[in-house]
């Protein structure tokens, strides 16, 4: 459970909460999720902004509305009412994603089965098995880090960023994530994802939120093809 275990005043107008928890992984999703939830709920209009950190959130908040003794104790309270309704959610909703995993949308697909001592299916497998979680939003619009990658594929992410493609899917330590558009980007590619996950005219303008869950289904070059996928 998520327990706040220092507060700071970094100035005037912004106070930093750190959190404890059991593990690392879940400190950072439970703190972007109660950034979520306190931002839903705007406080009155007297935040300004949340940043939620892997195990911190920082508040910038109006001191003409509200002074930081005043905020502590909203903060607080919020925190215990999310507390209840975590403890008491149902699953969470679960998005599945088509993927084409194959060298030719995959240019580190091999290398990484060959590293691992494993065959291109096994990795295919190890990585369809996965249910991960989306951990947070960032990097680019659109691009979902995804916690919860099986310690059997996790590897370090390239030194040298090169030219990914749009829908390329990759993973780094042990994370993975969609590249929603063409980007630099150092992550062990793995396949290629078809459908577009990031829309400015839609709405949402992407499927990802924080605390999803995301499952990842193998599909054939020409379901890809059919899909919208490029070559």
């Amino acid at each position: 459970m998520l327990k706040i275990s220092s507060i700071k005043n970094e100035s005037e107008t912004t106070l930093s909460f750190s959190f404890e928890k059991d593990c690392c992984g879940e400190l950072a999703l439970e703190i972007s999720l109660f950034a979520e939830f306190l931002r839903e709920r705007s406080l009155g209009g007297e935040v300004i902004e949340i940043v939620a950190c892997f195990a911190s959130l920082f508040v910038e908040f109006d001191v003409l509305k509200i002074n930081s003794e005043e905020l502590v104790r909203e903060i607080q309270s919020n925190l215990s009412e999310f507390r209840l309704l975590e403890s008491s959610e149902e699953e969470r909703e679960l998005l599945e994603l088509p993927v084409y995993y194959h060298p030719e949308v995959a240019p580190d697909l091999e290398w990484l089965a060959s590293e691992k001592n494993m065959t291109v299916d096994e990795v295919v497998r190890i990585h369809n098995e996965g249910i991960y979680v989306v951990s947070s939003l960032g990097f680019a619009p659109g691009f979902a880090y995804l916690s919860g990658l099986d310690s059997r594929l996790a590897v370090p992410r390239f030194d040298a960023p090169e030219r990914v493609a749009r829908g390329s899917l990759g993973i780094a330590e042990e994370q993975t994530a969609v590249y929603p558009n063409e980007s630099p980007g150092g992550w062990v590619i793995l396949g290629n994802c078809p459908v577009t996950l990031f829309d400015v005219d839609a709405s949402p303008i992407t499927p990802f939120k924080v605390g999803m869950k995301v499952r990842f289904v193998a599909i054939s070059r020409g379901k890809f093809l059919a899909e919208g996928g490029e070559l």
